[in-house]
């Protein structure tokens, strides 16, 4: 309304400035040029008339075309609003959830009909309560604290908050509200709306659902090779799950978990998995073998690189295959990697691999126990060996450690 006082203002005053010019050169030309005109005072006098007349039609015409064009205006005006007004009520009753809006204290004047449908309450119930008398209670005090910060600063705000619907069930919604402002710059109240995301919640909880039983599927198959190779060594069956119990347990002692731990666990559980490519007859050989024999063995990293790296798993498995038989001082296989270049996963599976080894029956020989795994370890303290892992491992044998007879081989 203040808008379209200030168009008719506007209209009038240019309408005002050109109408008092033209009178005044009417009035003071016309009567100069009467009394030039040599006239008979009766001739006088009928000019007169005759001006004042000419004049008031004048004007008449003047004020008819300034009205005109007023109410041109005002039309514009008023349809213009009505349009806007349809417009806007179309916009709110197409949003897909519930529209508000808030005055200056954070109290409702609006709700579209989407939410009074959704809530089963009318207009009367809702007008002037607080934002939040819809919302569980627990999400009051945010909700609140988001409002005041919107009134206070003008900046929009987003919040979750969880709608409670009739039936007494909560929905999670996420609330967006943005400042009003008036004619002067201040903020009048708080427009916004609610997005119902819980289906996307628990579209998101069904999509992580599937990748575990993905995961496990790929796990138990990868795990399931591992186990038919074993079947073709008597001597070292069981050795993947056992290096797995001892790693896990050095990893832990470490501080590793998470994520980082399950990829050990895995990597170890397939460590020789490459042993799928060794002739096997050098794998059950009563005898300690030759070089160019155990040259054709130490390819089994590279084999089980090679079969495990274009399986897409969450962790560095194949690398960590590849790395377990390399060592600090560079004197590993199969790339000679020194250091931190070789993943601490990997540095742990070296560990546990060497300690089972050395504990266990081969062709070639019997079991050494614990004291020799243990003395190997002290040897290559440092150069061979990372020195928190050896640490890690004597600690967690000290504590009792033993190795569990792996479910492949419970009967």
């Amino acid at each position: 309304m203040d808008v379209l006082r200030g168009s008719y203002r506007t209209v009038f005053l240019r309408a005002a400035r050109p109408y008092l010019a033209l009178s005044a050169v009417w009035i003071l030309g016309s009567d100069w040029l009467i009394g030039i005109s040599g006239l008979s005072p009766e001739g006088r006098l009928a000019a007169q008339s005759s001006k004042g007349l000419a004049f008031v039609i004048i004007s008449a015409l003047y004020m008819t075309a300034v009205a005109g064009r007023l109410l041109e205006r005002a039309n514009r005006s008023e349809i213009l609003s009505a349009s806007q007004l349809t417009n806007r009520a179309a916009l709110f009753e197409s949003l897909p959830g519930p529209l508000f809006v808030l005055d200056a204290r954070g109290k409702v004047t609006f709700w579209n009909r989407r939410f009074h449908a959704m809530m089963g309450l009318s207009p009367e119930e809702i007008q002037g309560q607080p934002a939040e008398f819809v919302l569980a209670e627990a999400d009051h005090a945010r909700v609140r604290a988001a409002l005041e910060t919107c009134l206070a600063t003008g900046t929009p705000q987003t919040v979750e908050a969880r709608l409670v619907m009739p039936d007494g069930a909560t929905v999670s919604y996420l609330w967006s509200g943005a400042p009003v402002f008036d004619g002067n710059g201040g903020i009048s109240g708080i427009v916004g709306f609610g997005l119902d995301h819980s289906q996307e919640e628990r579209a998101r909880e069904l999509l992580r659902g599937h990748l575990r039983k993905i995961e496990s599927v790929l796990t138990q198959t990868v795990l399931a090779i591992g186990i038919a190779m074993e079947a073709r060594d008597a001597y070292t069956a069981g050795h993947q799950q056992k290096v797995s119990q001892l790693a896990v347990a050095v990893a832990l002692r470490l501080g590793i978990d998470g994520e980082m731990l399950k990829g050990l666990a895995l990597a170890a559980q397939v460590h020789d998995i490459g042993k799928l490519g060794v002739p096997g007859d050098l794998l059950t050989m009563p005898r300690r073998l030759t070089e160019p024999e155990m040259a054709v063995v130490r390819e089994h990293v590279e084999w089980g690189y090679r079969i495990l790296r274009d399986i897409e798993f969450p962790w560095p498995v194949a690398t960590m295959v590849r790395q377990h038989h390399e060592r600090l001082d560079g004197s590993g296989y199969p790339l000679g990697l020194k250091g931190d270049a070789i993943l601490l996963e990997s540095r742990v599976l070296a560990v546990a691999d060497v300690v089972e080894a050395i504990t266990s029956h081969r062709p070639y020989r019997a079991a050494l126990g614990l004291d020799v795994a243990i003395e190997e370890l002290e040897q290559g303290l440092g150069t061979i060996y990372d020195r928190e892992v050896v640490a890690a491992c004597r600690e967690v044998i000290d504590g009792g450690f033993a190795f569990e007879t792996p479910k492949s081989l419970a009967r």
